[in-house]
């Protein structure tokens, strides 16, 4: 985030009105990411932002999907419900939060989605989902009249030509909601990254993200898996990067993927920001790292999880040694390369 965007982000918080207590936590956070480098293990603050895994369900099926929740029998009674969604904006845990992001499965799945955006709304929280944006047709009218402040739009290559539909349909009926392009590359498959930052330019998106991850399937990650991670010994693709930066980088906010870096100089801000949750209450570290598992801590049950277990580790892990949790192994978001992206 440069200082502009943390400018723009500033202003979006207290257009809000937020309560004290949120701006006395956003400012504690403020300073550990500027001053600290999210550098400090215990943290005088809670979470800034909370990810609700609002449904594991979605109405497609990705090969190289980044969970391993999505669409399984075993969590297919997992939605949040309004009252799920209540109790947590009323914990000690969240109430201090500044944004609320809905994730899943696709969020727009589930049909109370919107109520629960005006709910944090009403909170005094900014409000987010990533969508496949399939489905904004049938839910136009609801998402035309709500207060969300940003939307994700992963772009998939077998889907472009609805999705860019549904995004010219968005801007059509909320010019105000900001639009974010996300595009999955490989180390094989980068130099599509161009066309999709120049359909972001023409379709007036507001930032687009090109991402570069693990998937994660379930076991171990095969060896093409682990191929596709662009690491920083591929430095024709960094160029390539750096070469889109600096071509495209004043014209839309632009965020490029770190390259694999070896554990010794990774950094992630990741457990020092957010915290994502389950309709339970069970705690996932990262939106990557599925399912919630009990190590992670459960914010009705635990005392103080985000200052110990799992997420004190992470923080203590990510400046000294290999990271606790397996899915970190081959992550770059926590790539210390003018971090957290080029």
């Amino acid at each position: 985030m440069n200082f502009v965007e943390a400018l723009k982000l500033s202003s979006q918080i207290l257009r809000r009105m937020p309560r004290p207590s949120q701006v006395v936590n956003a400012a504690k956070f403020a300073y550990n990411y500027c001053v600290c480098g999210c550098r400090q293990k215990v943290l005088r603050y809670n979470p800034v932002s909370v990810g609700v895994f609002v449904t594991f369900k979605c109405n497609i099926r990705c090969a190289k999907c980044f969970s391993r929740c999505v669409n399984s029998r075993e969590f297919a009674d997992m939605d949040f419900t309004v009252s799920d969604f209540d109790r947590l904006l009323k914990s000690d845990f969240s109430r201090d939060a500044v944004r609320v992001s809905f994730v899943g499965g696709e969020p727009l799945v589930h049909r109370d989605l919107f109520e629960m955006i005006w709910m944090a709304h009403r909170d005094s929280k900014l409000t987010m989902f990533p969508t496949n944006a399939l489905l904004i047709g049938q839910r136009i009218d609801e998402l035309a009249k709500s207060p969300v402040d940003a939307i994700q739009i992963s772009v998939y290559n077998e889907h472009k030509g609805r999705q860019f539909e549904a995004m010219e349909l968005l801007r059509s009926k909320n010019s105000k909601v900001s639009v974010c392009l996300s595009h999955w590359v490989t180390r094989e498959t980068y130099l599509e990254a161009e066309d999709v930052i120049v359909s972001a330019l023409d379709m007036k998106a507001n930032s687009i993200v090109i991402q570069n991850f693990l998937p994660q399937q379930g076991g171990d990650p095969s060896p093409d898996d682990i191929s596709s991670i662009i690491t920083d010994g591929d430095s024709h693709i960094i160029e390539y990067f750096l070469e889109l930066k600096r071509r495209y980088g004043k014209k839309i906010s632009l965020s490029l993927p770190s390259p694999l870096v070896p554990v010794s100089r990774r950094h992630c801000p990741q457990p020092s920001i957010a915290v994502f949750i389950d309709r339970h209450g069970n705690l996932f570290p990262c939106c990557l790292a599925t399912p919630a598992n009990p190590r992670y801590g459960n914010i009705y049950k635990d005392v103080d999880v985000w200052n110990g277990g799992v997420f004190k580790a992470l923080r203590s892990d990510f400046v000294s040694s290999f990271p606790v949790l397996k899915e970190c192994e081959h992550c770059c978001l926590g790539s210390d390369y003018v971090r957290p992206f080029i």
